[in-house]
């Protein structure tokens, strides 16, 4: 190497520093800006997430209550098959998860075998809104169909 290279690469030492400097800077400020835009999303989905959980203990503690009806009273049986019914046709249709969804449905067959056979019009559409409701949610929250 001749020294007018030498000499010319250390003359622009002190550039390198400051553009390694403002690199260094660029990606840290990237990489806070992008933890700050996934926290916000996440905050932004805590109340669909709330709710979900709420909603999915109630229907773990309903079948719990229906799955083992010699441990509760008829009164108990009675709430617990109103409540399960209740998520069943409305509520947890607006949160659950495709998953959820199916064990619900399979479950509501032990409970009731012809729970799918014999719907009212009425179940029919309200099962159906719930549907039109819960993409609606998910979609304003950005959240997945799956999620």
């Amino acid at each position: 190497m001749s020294r007018e290279f030498i000499d010319a690469l250390l003359s622009a030492t002190p550039l390198f520093g400051v553009l390694i400097t403002a690199l260094i800077a660029l990606l840290t400020w990237y990489t806070g800006k992008k933890r700050d835009a996934e926290q916000r999303f996440l905050e932004s989905r805590r109340p669909f997430v709330e709710l979900r959980q709420r909603l999915y203990l109630e229907a773990i503690r309903a079948a719990e209550v229906l799955a083992t009806p010699e441990a509760h009273t008829p009164e108990e049986s009675t709430a617990a098959k109103k409540r399960f019914w209740e998520l069943y046709w409305g509520e947890l249709s607006l949160v659950e998860t495709t998953d959820v969804e199916e064990a619900m449905v399979q479950l509501g067959k032990v409970f009731d075998p012809n729970v799918k056979v014999r719907l009212t019009e009425a179940q029919e559409k309200t099962y159906e809104l719930a549907h039109v409701l819960s993409n609606s949610l998910k979609a304003s929250w950005g959240i997945g169909t799956d999620d």
